[in-house]
This record gives structure tokens, C-alpha cells and sequence, in this order.
């Protein structure tokens, strides 16, 4: 059963997190970005009234995970009933206005903006979402990481902006193995001796999944019918980056690809 909570905390500001106008565009941001970013936050009993305007206009969270620590765990630490989520990028301490009850391995999604509690980087909630479904948190391509320059994608199709033109391309997920969903914006295509590289959008940012040519993976089967342009597809992989590129997701196995399942609650299970 799926419960969906909206917690008026104190010092909380509601807020409406603007998508881009794409189907898929609505994945949760790691944590580890959350965690990583250097946006200032305030004290989390911070009243609005008393919020600078840099403060109050910050940037709002999605975040999805598994709780690895129950409601009410850190009580007498954090002055909260709060509880800790884990998304496989990193954790983060989400406080409540009240104890939820959700014990350790519930599937939850958060909204809130991040917050400084007891010198801890925390998300204070606005709504919280309980999860039936199993199977991976499924992000967007953008969070592989971005690229150093524009990639070139055969037939130069419009994609959304991830690139840095830089040295030193930034991912909050560099060595994890996550799974993100987009849809192909072009056919998989050969990378000389080195392997297959396929594009992902979800209309937040594209990445690059690259099939190394000696993974045992059968590409060129899989082009067939499944890594097609137009197709919303979920890739599994650890993320790494490349010189000249930047950072790609590296499926294992042929099970690491697939298309996505828009009539389950998780597109991306199994």
C-alpha cells in the first residue's frame, strides 16, 4: 500500500518542484548530490520569515531510497523523529514532523529542501511518499555525470545540456553502480574496437551508456529491437568516466539493459 504524507514541519516552505515537460522527468536526485552541493542551507528550526532570500528561493530535493535506520532512531540526537534513507549514493537524515513509523528497508520517496541539523547536512521534509514496489532506484541519465564537451551522437538529434566543456566534468556517482531511465535519442552505435555507445534523455540532462566490446554482452542483437532510438529504456552499470568523454554507465550483463515497464510503479523492476 502506498501512503503519501504532507508534513506542515515548522519552518518549513512549500514549494512546487518545476519538471521539464518530458514523461520521464520526474527521477529523484542522488543523495550524494544533495550531500555534495554547495548551495548554503539553514539551520533546520529556521523560521521562513527569518530565511534570506537565498535561502528561500534554494534549491527543493526529490530523493528515493530504502530507510536504514527507523523513525525515531536519533530522537535524542537530532531533537527529530526523523529517520535515515539510503539510495546507494550516500544516506541522508530526513526529519518529520511527527514519528512515521517506517522501519528499517521501507521504500520511500522525499520532497523537502536540504537543512543544517545538529552540524548535520539533513532534508527537511514536505511530503513523504511510502513505496510498495521493488527494485532499483531508478535515476535520471543526467546523474551518471556530465560529459568534458558536447558528445557527438550520430544524427545529431537536440538533446538536453550535460556537458561542462571542461577538464574536470563533475558526477556524484562516480564507482557506484546505479540505474538510470531515459529514452535513446539515437540507435546504439560502434565505437570502433572499444565497444557500443548508446544516449539516454529524460529531458533533465543526457548521459552515455557504453557497452565494452569484451562484457560478453550481444550489442548488436540487442539493437534489434531493444537500444533503439525512441525507446524508453533502463540501464544498469558502474559509472566511470574517460579521458576526452567524461562519464559513462558500463553494463555487466545483457540483464543490465532493458526497457522500462511505464505500467509498474517502478518502470525499472525486473
Amino acid at each position: 500500500m502506498k501512503n503519501s504524507i504532507l508534513i506542515p514541519l515548522t519552518g518549513a516552505v512549500l514549494f512546487s518542484l518545476i519538471l521539464a515537460n518530458h514523461a520521464l522527468a520526474d527521477a529523484p536526485t542522488a543523495i550524494a548530490e544533495v550531500l555534495a552541493t554547495n548551495a548554503p542551507a539553514p539551520f533546520c528550526d529556521t523560521k521562513p520569515k527569518d530565511l534570506d532570500e537565498q535561502q528561500r528561493s534554494g534549491p527543493a530535493a526529490t530523493i528515493e531510497g530504502r530507510v536504514t535506520a527507523h523513525s525515531g532512531s536519533f530522537a535524542a540526537s537530532y531533537g527529530n523523529a526523523g529517520f535515515q534513507l539510503s539510495d546507494g549514493t550516500a544516506g541522508i537524515f530526513v526529519l518529520t514532523e511527527r514519528n512515521l513509523d517506517f522501519e528499517d528497508g521501507d521504500r520511500v520517496r522525499v520532497s523537502g529542501k536540504p537543512c543544517i541539523q545538529s552540524g548535520t547536512r539533513a532534508l527537511r521534509s514536505v511530503e513523504v511518499t511510502e513505496l510498495d514496489d521493488k527494485g532499483p532506484v531508478a535515476f535520471a541519465p543526467r546523474q551518471i555525470g556530465q560529459f568534458e564537451k558536447r558528445p557527438e551522437i550520430q544524427g545529431s538529434p537536440e538533446v538536453v545540456s550535460n556537458w561542462c566543456n571542461c577538464s574536470a566534468p563533475a558526477s556524484a556517482t562516480e564507482g557506484l553502480v546505479i540505474t538510470v531511465r531515459g529514452t535513446a535519442v539515437a540507435d546504439l552505435e560502434q565505437d570502433g574496437a572499444f565497444g557500443y555507445k548508446l544516449f539516454l534523455d529524460d529531458g533533465t540532462g543526457v548521459g552515455q551508456i557504453f557497452i565494452d566490446a569484451q562484457s560478453g554482452i550481444p550489442a548488436e542483437e540487442l539493437a534489434e529491437e531493444v537500444l533503439r532510438e525512441g525507446n524508453d529504456l533502463c540501464a544498469t552499470g558502474v559509472i566511470a568516466r574517460f579521458a576526452g568523454v567524461g562519464f559513462e554507465l558500463l553494463p555487466r550483463t545483457s540483464d543490465d539493459l532493458r526497457e522500462a515497464r511505464p505500467d509498474r510503479e517502478n518502470p525499472c523492476r525486473d
